[in-house]
């Protein structure tokens, strides 16, 4: 959705980009517990349904899946996703350097809550003036 925002008494416009975002994540009926987790911007959503309207002049939206054979696979999900929200980046460099630091302290995470097979994948988008792509384990981005 494009609008347009009158200044002053002139009429010049600034355009700005708004979006609808939809987003759902539950669990497999024959599973007790929903291993996925969806990012959209500062918002981690592990069940149910998320609508909020966004400016498109950055954002990050990701998805992990959680790997049902591990014994967490719930955890490792939210977990990458939090720890995202929980930090600042600014730039596509940042942004990597944060998933290479999460990927690294998820042994110590295991530890911590009693699990040696924390397992999920990531697949993400972080737009700062320019699309950046992401993607760990089996997850895909299809550009459509």
């Amino acid at each position: 959705m494009a609008m347009c925002a009158f200044r002053g008494t002139r009429k010049e416009c600034v355009v700005f980009m708004k979006y609808q975002v939809n987003a759902y994540t539950t669990k497999f009926f024959k599973k007790d517990l929903n291993e996925d987790s969806i990012l959209v911007n500062d918002c981690v959503i592990s069940d149910g349904y998320f609508q909020k309207m966004c400016d498109l002049d950055e954002f990050t939206y990701a998805v992990c899946d959680g790997v049902s054979g591990s014994d967490k696979g719930y955890y490792a999900s939210a977990y990458v996703l939090q720890s995202i929200v929980n930090n600042d980046y600014s730039s596509k460099d940042e942004f990597k350097h944060l998933l290479y630091d999460i990927n690294h302290n998820f042994h110590e995470v295991g530890q911590r809550i009693n699990s040696y097979d924390l397992s999920t994948t990531f697949a993400g988008i972080y737009f700062n003036e320019q699309m950046n792509f992401f993607a760990v384990g089996d997850s895909r981005i299809y550009k459509v």
